[in-house]
């Protein structure tokens, strides 16, 4: 069940399912702006830690409730080296409260050296009535479980940016007369 979880064919039978419900949805459609950056920790045989850079594309299937893609690339330090990492994976993101969102997913993450290995995701985010400096949209805090031979329990936090958030806030600072 562990490596039938992280292949590639469960996540494209997962996007399958999230395109055969699409039709089900309201007029949200599809964010494609989404990207995260995040500090997180490794803790299994040994420790380690890692910045994670991540693209979230997104479809609305309810008022509040999306559908996450989630691709990912960071390089855990290790006594002597770097290992890349990748990760993939599916979210579902369920608004709680007009600020606070709960998200639940899964996917897989390849070690450089060491394989892939099925991942289970659970995040906390808190959502700001306006973006923090113009441009953060979210504030994380999450949980995942890898599972290699020797399972890595991995905790993050970091902040979600959306990018048209950004090129407008960009703009918009470009656009300001300079102060005299």
């Amino acid at each position: 069940m562990k490596r039938f979880l992280g292949t590639p064919i469960t996540l494209a039978a997962l996007a399958l399912l999230a395109t055969a419900v699409a039709p089900l949805a309201h007029a949200g459609g599809f964010e494609l702006k989404d990207f995260r950056v995040e500090g997180v920790g490794a803790l299994g045989e040994g420790s380690s830690y890692s910045a994670v850079l991540s693209y979230l594309p997104r479809y609305s299937l309810l008022e509040k409730l999306d559908i996450k893609g989630n691709i990912g690339v960071s390089a855990y330090r290790g006594a002597d080296s770097l290992t890349p990492v990748l990760s993939t994976g599916i979210l579902a993101s369920y608004r709680v409260i007009d600020m606070l969102a709960v998200e639940l997913g899964g996917g897989a993450q390849t070690w450089t050296g060491a394989g892939s290995a099925a991942m289970i995701n659970a995040n906390v985010n808190w959502i700001p009535t306006s973006p923090i400096l113009g441009r953060i949209n979210k504030v994380i805090a999450g949980y995942s479980n890898v599972q290699f031979a020797a399972p890595v329990n991995e905790v993050r936090i970091g902040v979600e940016l959306n990018l048209g958030t950004v090129i407008s806030g960009a703009a918009a600072a470009a656009e300001q007369p300079a102060a005299q």
